[in-house]
């Protein structure tokens, strides 16, 4: 027995047996926390609960066994697709998937959000006065000329009726019959513009009170106004408008906290957009014949901004060759140009498809070099010194 004692404390001692005991406990708590693996999809019985309550909101009646099974079937048979749509990446490059994820974000900056309180709601109130400010309302009793059955004729006759009510005739027996009616009691811009049209409701509203005046014009004809009273409208208590402040200052607070949120974001990415973007390019308006006379004016009245002449390498390749080289060490206006020409030599009017030089200058007007005409037509925009677009052009080297 002393030896078997003896034997099983040395085995305690053996830095194996610690490993493996180690081990074992760590497996064994992986087993315990760790997350299914990728090809296990576990339903939960709280979920499966789920299931069956919005079966439940949808129909009124609580699924039984049978139909329990189909929703979980169903949910399987989604949650499957769903995954290897992920797998293979059908997410990437999905406009509405892209649309659904960006929504998904700005929701999550606008639930941050917090609930205003009532002070803050009086100082937006405050801030906004005219924002929630009731509209200017009129009361009015109108006599209406109808221009479809006067014809031209209907603004005089309303100017004539407009006499008559002023020296006392009765309104009720005077003018046209209006679908609408004669009177009109309270009514805002908003209510007279749906009734008489845009220009009728302007022109009311700044009409004094107590008398008649007109002919006002409306999409119908003509009519003689009475305002009988206006309410300038005022500002209203917060009581009065508290939900609709309250609507007003969440908005603006969560897309405030959207554009934060952006900011924060953008942050993280170094952004740069290739090429000149169309923001920063001014259109010029003037006609094509206008640009020409005037490049070809300030071309002869004006020096050139940029050198003389560069020399360019020998052209002892095809012109498609030619195309596609780059120069270090010359403009790039120049390149453009020289590269026009290797492009188009066969079509140009006048122009060899293989010069027989050896090498070409690119000469600017006003230079000493003169630009032959074929090539005259192959120019490369850049700015003079008076602001409008002359170019230069590649002509043979002076002999």
């Amino acid at each position: 027995m002393a030896f078997l004692r003896e034997r099983g404390r040395a085995l305690l001692r053996e830095p194996m047996i610690h490993f493996v005991a180690i081990g074992g406990a760590l497996f064994a708590l992986h087993a315990a926390v760790a997350k299914p693996p990728r090809g296990s999809i576990v339903v939960e019985a709280a979920f499966v609960e789920g299931l069956r309550e919005e079966q439940r909101e949808r129909t009124g009646v609580l699924p039984g066994e049978a139909e329990t099974r189909g929703l979980v079937e169903r949910y399987v048979d989604e949650e499957v697709l769903y995954r290897e749509a992920l797998a293979l990446g059908l997410d990437r490059g999905d406009l509405i998937v892209r649309r659904r994820l960006v929504q998904k974000m700005e929701l999550l900056a606008r639930a941050q959000v917090r609930e205003p309180d009532d002070a803050e709601l009086a100082a937006h109130l405050a801030a906004n006065p005219d924002r929630y400010r009731s509209a200017d309302r009129v009361s009015l009793t109108h006599v209406f000329v109808s221009r479809d059955r006067h014809g031209d004729g209907a603004r005089a006759i309303a100017t004539g009726l407009l006499d008559s009510l002023r020296a006392g005739g009765e309104p009720d027996k005077l003018g046209d019959p209006f679908v609408a009616g004669a009177s009109f009691a309270r009514r805002s811009r908003a209510d007279l513009t749906a009734t008489f049209g845009a220009a009728f409701a302007g022109a009311v509203l700044s009409l004094p009170p107590g008398e008649w005046s007109g002919p006002v014009e409306s999409t119908y004809g003509f009519h003689l106004v009475r305002v009988s009273a206006r309410d300038g409208g005022r500002a209203p208590e917060l009581a009065e408008v508290r939900a609709r402040v309250r609507e007003d200052l969440l908005s603006d607070r969560r897309e405030s906290a959207v554009r934060e949120e952006i900011g924060r974001l953008r942050g993280k990415y170094a952004i740069a957009i290739e090429g000149k973007p169309l923001w920063a390019t001014r259109p010029d308006h003037r006609s094509a014949s206008s640009r020409a006379s005037r490049s070809r004016r300030c071309a002869l009245s004006r020096p050139p901004r940029m050198p003389t002449s560069f020399a360019l390498p020998h052209w002892t390749s095809p012109p498609s060759a030619a195309a596609g080289m780059t120069w270090p060490g010359i403009p790039r206006r120049v390149q453009i140009v020289y590269k026009l020409y290797s492009r188009r030599a066969a079509r140009a009017p006048g122009m060899p498809a293989r010069p027989s030089v050896s090498s070409w200058t690119a000469v600017l007007p006003g230079s000493a070099g003169s630009p032959s005409p074929p090539v005259a037509s192959l120019l490369c925009a850049t700015k003079c010194s008076c602001g409008c677009t002359s170019s230069p052009a590649l002509a043979p080297p002076p002999s």
